[in-house]
């Protein structure tokens, strides 16, 4: 699986070792690992929230405008599936793997790769425009 483009570090890291634990059919620290990219992502997408819990970043950027309330619910539910792989007694499958990934993957793309390829492009046609 490829990794989404123009990533901050850290985010790229936590996701890639999601990844490779998928990849190694560990399910629990797949999950764990792409919650983490979730929380670290919502910290560096509203700085000023950062302290409050991952529900309440979410909230304050659906309400904000920096997520849909389509991204927003699905946010919430990766959220709580990443609060079982690591607190819940029974351990996560292949499937809540694959779909923790799966929504992660869509989250970073449409909060970090989508907005740059948006500003590379801006500048590319300025400069042309120039």
């Amino acid at each position: 699986m490829a990794i989404p483009e123009d990533l901050p570090p850290n985010i790229e890291r936590f996701y890639l070792q999601g990844l490779e634990n998928l990849a190694g059919q560990r399910w629990d620290a797949a999950g764990a690992m792409f919650r983490k990219t979730l929380d670290v992502a919502t910290k560096l997408l509203d700085p000023e929230n950062k302290k409050k819990n991952l529900f309440r970043r979410i909230e304050g950027l659906v309400a904000s405008g920096l997520l849909t309330e389509a991204m927003g619910e699905w946010s919430h539910e990766i959220r709580l599936d990443g609060n079982d792989a690591v607190h819940d007694e029974e351990p996560e499958t292949q499937e809540d793997g694959v779909a923790i990934q799966k929504f992660t993957e869509a989250f970073v793309r449409y909060s970090f790769s989508l907005p740059s390829l948006v500003a590379q492009n801006r500048a590319k046609r300025i400069e042309q425009d120039g």
